[in-house]
């Protein structure tokens, strides 16, 4: 096997490659050398790569989640209480008033 680099390596790897075992290799395994080849590889790799990443997408989609409806729930809750506080002011008016006016005169509430 040549690795980059060796020139023992390559020197070895060329004597390799000259024997008729290796000739024979070649003609029952040939070198699939093609764009379709190499394509093929390259879509299994980002599949496998996509497989792999996977459950992390997953953990950060469910995080994301989480943290979309937290911000829904505190976004609800605060129209809430601002509708409340002013609803609050008005009933308080409204009991004050109410109140102001039975101390004045108690027997205006039943008529």
């Amino acid at each position: 096997m040549y690795n980059h680099g060796e020139a023992a390596g390559l020197l070895s790897s060329l004597a390799a490659a000259v024997t008729p075992g290796s000739k024979q290799r070649l003609r029952e395994e040939p070198v699939k050398a093609s764009w379709r080849d190499a394509t093929t590889e390259l879509i299994a790799q980002y599949e496998k790569a996509i497989e792999a990443n996977l459950p992390h997408r997953m953990e950060l989609a469910t995080i994301g989640a989480v943290v979309t409806n937290l911000m829904r729930v505190a976004l609800v809750g605060l129209l809430i209480w601002w509708a409340l506080r002013i609803e609050g002011r008005v009933a308080m008016a409204t009991a004050i008033a109410l109140l102001r006016q039975f101390s004045e005169d108690p027997t205006s509430i039943s008529r």
